[in-house]
């Protein structure tokens, strides 16, 4: 047997450890009181990018002639290249100690032929094979994702709504919420109402004021409490209004920008409930007359929503 020395550590990340200095230093303390059964044996340890947002590390332990002596991939979360250092590095030490006993217990030859790569079959070493990890939880991520599919889902709600005229006006809202990937969810929506109170009374305008709409809103969703499809997201979205109001004397348009804020809280399973409230810049106001009647539209509108989702995927 040759000289027992401390093996060569040689530690590649590319791009996926920014602290890889810690790293190299947290395997090489794995090692430090580790010897090789030569003075020329090297554990090489790459790190890189997986499947399913999850980091691989390679581990190759070759001897004094290159040859590779013992292969392993342990697999971990992003961002965890500490926790994968250390595990290579118990690994490698358990896979030198019985090279070293082996070695050791091996009578010395005449003459050393040359050395063959070994079959990693043959090494029984104490280690068990990697755990299948589960996928990264949402929580990982500043904004909600899933890795296993897009979210799609469909809802209905009521609304409370001032500014598309001179009454206030409630109605029914349905929606979709696609999801468009990397925390970005897409919400087309209607929107059709009727006044709560008349107009002033004697008005031509009528009794009766009818409000109808589409909106589009490209939202960010935020996870807080996600356990499991189980919590609370906060929408954060900007979008608009294209519509209409119309009275007995006739029909304004309605045109509004702005954003809108939702809470989102899952009951379990696919349904959710949301608590949401649009706020907009009429871009149509002014007076409209019609005869001796006019129409006021005031420049803001805003509108509270209380709705009830299910998810179909």
């Amino acid at each position: 047997m040759d000289v027992a020395e401390p093996p060569r550590i040689v530690l590649e990340s590319p791009g996926e450890c920014p602290r890889s200095g810690h790293a190299q230093d947290l395997l090489r303390r794995s090692l430090e009181s580790t010897l090789a059964p030569g003075h020329a044996w090297v554990v090489s340890v790459r790190i890189a990018r997986g499947r399913a947002r999850t980091l691989r590390a390679e581990g190759v332990i070759s001897d004094d002639d290159g040859a590779t002596v013992a292969h392993r991939e342990l697999t971990g979360t992003v961002g965890d290249c500490d926790g994968l250092a250390r595990a290579v590095g118990v690994w490698a030490s358990l896979v030198l100690d019985t090279e070293l006993d082996r070695a050791r217990e091996a009578p010395e030859p005449a003459s050393r032929p040359a050395p063959a790569k070994a079959d990693e079959s043959s090494l029984e070493v104490p280690w068990p094979a990697p755990a299948e990890l589960e996928g990264p939880t949402p929580e990982h991520d500043w904004y909600l994702h899933h890795d296993d599919g897009r979210t799609l889902e469909v809802g209905v709600g009521g609304f409370l709504m001032s500014g598309a005229g001179p009454t206030a006006v409630t109605g029914v809202t349905p929606y979709l919420v696609v999801e468009a990937g990397n925390g970005v969810f897409l919400r087309p929506s209607l929107a059709v109402g009727q006044s709560i109170s008349s107009l002033a009374p004697g008005s031509s305008v009528g009794p009766d004021v009818t409000f109808a709409a589409t909106r589009f809103d490209a939202c960010l969703r935020l996870p807080g409490l996600y356990t499991q499809k189980r919590g609370l997201q906060l929408d954060l979205c900007g979008g608009g209004d294209l519509g209409f109001t119309h009275y007995a004397a006739g029909a304004v348009p309605h045109v509004a920008l702005g954003p809108s804020l939702g809470l989102r809280g899952e009951l379990g399973g696919p349904l959710a409930a949301e608590l949401r409230g649009v706020a907009g810049i009429n871009l149509v106001t002014g007076t409209f007359a019609n005869g001796a009647d006019a129409v006021v539209l005031p420049q803001w509108s805003g509108r509270a929503e209380l709705a009830l989702s299910w998810r179909l995927r």
